[in-house]
């Protein structure tokens, strides 16, 4: 009996232990609930985040591509192109199943809502949605099984996985290999890769450059393709002549519906930056990453099939750059084509096509005479080149409080791009003026003959000119002491945390206040550490986290638009608090033992029984 009984403190002590005990376990997954797709969009600042390498630098062409690849490169995944998932043939056809699929006539499910909200990193998997094929105008109904049953004439013969920088110009073919793209990155790559009508693509565009096909041609109905979805028209191959100087010559090219320009070029345009460089021994990777060229004069595709080791001395060109060019700007940034980016971005390849982010870049990339700099506090991610001076009020731009700022004595000095220098006052500009804390506009086109009284604070006046407003200054302005008071509502955290209930942070909130203004600060805005006793940081994973006995501290921190950190600090501990949580688990404990007792002693008793019939034989 004595032996048995040894056990009930191991079986209670593992009760315990289950995520209480050992390290901090983390059993509840942090998902913010949605209902829409749009929902899992890209916000702004992650863009603007994605791309802060950048900020401040002043690149162009060739070094901005350079500086692109690096950051494409990170963390990009590489897409399995042959490999099966278990529901389809290549696991290319998934990924398809959400990149391009039309959320308009195929929105979310409840079923993929509910996998959405509990975490399911593989939420899409379905057989049947509409989706946006390429050379199509409009979506097409794609029916996985049927692609997996391999039927004659049906979706695989129809819907191809569309590279639309052709493979042939530097991603394939590597020692005689005609497959060797399906295990390179730039043959994967989900940004190059979409679903394209089959007979365009096959018959048409081919490995074809993109670019305007003539009039003349467009009138012979052989250059007209025809969908095998649908029975429309709109594409069309064809002879397109390239002029430089005093030289011209023909080219034949693919021209593409002209929903799809704009989405093709930015495409290219990502390709180009993407494997701008040539890269060998790449870490995982058993080929080297090619370099990929655009120009108005691209390589016959009649030169055959070029691996990626070709490009790194010689020249393989695609395009037609110019036209590619225009395409972008015809064919503007869609809500599609955006989700498409971001979707790509979290759930597939993690990393992101730029020109679609800021089309405008391609100036930056491909035009040496572009007046364009990198602006990433700028809506589309670019600014005119403009160098400007300004005076005015006390010429410090710093104010006491009260002390009213004039704009009567205002000079500014700029000069535009290819122009010589100017002089203004203020009857030529307009005001805009930010209270910098919380990023609010607080006057639109002040009226600059009025003097200016602001409460304690920082602001950023920008001054733009009437005649152009996409030039413009900013001017950090403060007006008073400007002291700066950080509070964090830790009330959520009780002194001491019930050993049995998951921590919950995400009720951590804050403020942060100059004067009489005041910024709410959410659970995201902040940054959370949670530190043991021996001040060592804890891995977080989610909102809600168990934690075993012992001391702890909270330290919430947040950076300021002045890039001062402030940061408070919150100690409480982990034990056993008498609520009706933890008497209810004790119960069920002592019940649990008492039960095990009555077992044992049961069994041993039946056993004994035995024995003394046994003795008494």
């Amino acid at each position: 009996m004595k032996k048995s009984l040894i056990l009930i403190p191991a079986l209670f002590s593992s009760f315990i232990s289950l995520g209480f005990i050992n390290k901090p376990v983390n059993i509840f997954k942090s998902v913010t609930e949605i209902s829409t797709i749009d929902e899992l969009r890209s916000t702004s600042e992650e863009i603007k985040e994605y791309y802060s390498a950048l900020d401040g630098k002043d690149l162009k062409g060739d070094e901005f591509l350079s500086a692109l690849q690096e950051i494409l490169k990170e963390n990009q995944t590489k897409c399995d192109y042959s490999g099966k998932s278990g529901k389809s043939k290549s696991k290319i056809w998934d990924t398809y199943l959400l990149a391009d699929r039309n959320f308009d006539k195929s929105p979310l499910t409840t079923e993929e809502i509910n996998k959405i909200n509990e975490g399911d990193p593989y939420w899409w998997d379905t057989d049947l949605v509409y989706c946006n094929v390429l050379y199509e105008e409009e979506p097409y109904k794609f029916d996985r099984q049927i692609v997996n049953q391999n039927i004659e004439g049906q979706e695989e013969q129809k819907i191809d996985r569309e590279h639309i920088y052709p493979k042939s110009y530097g991603f394939n073919g590597a020692n005689g290999n005609n497959d060797a793209y399906k295990d390179m990155l730039a043959g994967c790559d989900m940004h190059n890769l979409h679903m394209g009508e089959g007979t365009s693509n096959q018959n048409y565009h081919g490995n074809l450059p993109y670019g305007n096909v003539s009039e003349i041609d467009k009138e012979n109905k052989d250059n007209i393709a025809i969908s095998s979805l649908s029975g429309t028209v709109g594409s069309y191959k064809g002879t397109h002549e390239v002029k430089e100087g005093t030289t011209s010559y023909t080219k034949e090219v693919f021209e593409p519906i002209d929903k799809d320009k704009g989405d093709i070029a930015r495409s290219i345009f990502y390709m180009a930056a993407r494997y701008h460089n040539y890269e060998e021994n790449v870490i995982g990777e058993t080929y080297p990453t090619p370099r990929l060229l655009l120009s108005d004069f691209p390589n016959d595709p009649k030169d055959g099939t070029h691996e990626p080791g070709e490009t790194k001395d010689t020249d393989i060109s695609y395009g037609v750059l110019s036209d590619l060019i225009e395409w972008n700007k015809l064919d503007e940034v869609t809500e599609s084509e955006k989700l498409r980016n971001d979707l790509v971005y979290k759930y597939i390849q993690h990393n992101r096509n730029p020109f679609i982010d800021f089309p405008k870049w391609v100036d930056i990339a491909f035009n040496p005479d572009t007046e364009y700099v990198i602006d990433l506090n700028s809506e589309d991610g670019v600014s005119l080149a403009f160098e400007a001076n300004i005076s005015f009020g006390n010429n410090t731009n710093t104010y006491a409080l009260n002390e009213p700022i004039d704009f009567s004595n205002l000079v500014m000095n700029y000069t535009l791009p290819g122009e010589d220098e100017k002089t203004s006052d203020y009857t030529n500009l307009n005001l805009d003026i930010t209270n910098r804390l919380n990023d609010k506009v607080i006057y639109s086109n002040y009226d600059m003959s009025k003097p200016l009284t602001l409460e304690e604070g920082y602001y950023k006046f920008n001054f733009a000119l009437k005649e152009n407003n996409e030039y413009s200054l900013d001017v950090e302005v403060k007006v008073g002491d400007c002291n700066i008071n950080y509070v964090v509502d830790f009330s959520s955290i009780p002194e001491t945390q019930n050993l049995f209930k998951p921590l919950n942070l995400s009720a951590i909130n804050g403020t942060i206040s100059i004067g009489n203004t005041t910024k709410n600060l959410s659970y995201s805005d902040l940054s959370i550490k949670l530190l043991n006793a021996n001040k060592e940081e804890i891995n977080i994973s989610g909102d809600n986290i168990r934690l075993s006995f012992g001391n702890y501290s909270i330290e919430a921190s947040y950076t300021d638009f002045l890039g001062e950190s402030h940061s408070l600090t919150k100690d409480f501990k982990v034990g056993f608090v008498l609520d009706a949580l933890t008497i209810a688990i004790i119960v069920i404990a002592i019940v649990i033992i008492v039960i095990l007792i009555i077992l044992i002693a049961t069994k041993n008793h039946k056993k004994n029984k035995r024995k003394t019939k046994k003795s008494n034989r």
